[in-house]
């Protein structure tokens, strides 16, 4: 999900005709846009297209009309035409994107083996795992009660299950403020390495060595941690997959603008999870869900362990995970 920001520009009042009278000529997005599906979203595109060119080819025949002598032709803006379809062109990968995460989070990226398990027994089985060993004063507070209808915003296959987070991890928390060192060692994760492009140490800092036996060893990442940001205007809720090949330290832990999500990986694709959170259904309305001022914007760890989550059969998991994996790169 990449937000851009745009600036406003002046326009003549022929462009304001030439884009018949749309008012939105600099494309400034709309945070409650409608996400159609894929196949609406290609059929918008190649229609808008369409009426684009039709309009900058009769644009180019009047400009030779008038080249040719008939100066009573009216002449048509084919710049504004020509940076109309510049736009549509540079924006339809990302409004595909959207309408495939979120097609996917509705079913409609899958299918489903004749003789795979329930959803029912697949979190059936997931709490048993996660339980193990724990106390029965443990287990209580890990139970956080049914997803409340209120905080379902999309559609779902009626075999899927509406879960909370918590339910699908082992571990979930925010990092710890660290004591910085020059010294790299351990590499400390913030924000600046959770990017939608994917997980990078580039812009890591690094952990005192000498305050490493403050750290538990469950603050250390493992592979296909989930990161999300959870401070910030303009950051939160950016997520990223930890990668360990990625991480040339070997180990590394996260700064306190970060939460950590651990799933249980035997009944759970973090990867489902990843493309989940991305999705326009989470992404449009992150910001609502934290808390302090504009600049000090926070997702509360109560309301990321609450957040409800669609669960598919691990089957289905890998499937949409295997779908997206393919397409996404090519947009």
């Amino acid at each position: 999900m990449i937000r851009i920001l745009l600036k406003p520009k002046c326009v003549s009042i022929s462009e304001i005709i030439e884009c018949d009278y749309d008012l939105d000529i600099c494309g400034y997005p709309d945070k409650k846009d409608i996400v159609l599906t894929p196949a609406e979203t290609v059929e918008n595109y190649k229609n808008e297209k369409k009426q684009l060119e039709t309009k900058l080819s009769d644009a180019i025949k009047r400009m030779n009309l008038f080249l040719d002598g008939d100066t009573t032709v009216e002449l048509r803006n084919i710049s504004t035409i020509s940076r109309r379809i510049s736009d549509l062109d540079a924006s339809f990968p990302e409004k595909m994107r959207r309408s495939l995460l979120l097609a996917a989070m509705k079913g409609m990226l899958t299918k489903r083996g004749e003789n795979c398990e329930t959803v029912d027994e697949l979190l059936c089985s997931l709490k048993k795992k996660r339980n193990e060993g724990l106390s029965e004063k443990q287990i209580k507070a890990l139970d956080l009660g049914p997803v409340e209808d209120k905080d379902i915003n999309i559609d779902i296959p009626e075999e899927w299950k509406w879960v909370k987070l918590i339910d699908l991890c082992s571990y979930i928390q925010r990092g710890k403020s660290p004591k910085y060192s020059e010294e790299k060692v351990v590499p400390v994760i913030s924000q600046k390495c959770v990017q939608w492009e994917g997980f990078s140490i580039e812009k890591a800092k690094f952990v005192a060595p000498d305050s490493l036996g403050g750290y538990t060893q469950e603050r250390f990442l493992i592979d296909n941690d989930l990161l999300w940001n959870s401070t910030g205007l303009g950051t939160v809720g950016r997520i990223a997959i930890y990668n360990k090949k990625a991480n040339m330290y070997n180990t590394a832990v996260a700064d306190s603008h970060v939460t950590v999500i651990r799933t249980m990986s035997e009944f759970v694709n973090p990867k489902f999870l990843y493309y989940y959170f991305a999705n326009p259904s989470v992404q449009d309305i992150i910001e609502d869900k934290t808390t302090g001022s504009t600049k000090q914007k926070e997702l509360n760890l109560d309301v990321i362990k609450n957040y409800p989550v669609p669960l598919p059969t691990k089957e289905e998991q890998d499937w949409i995970v295997e779908k997206l994996d393919v397409i996404l790169p090519q947009l």
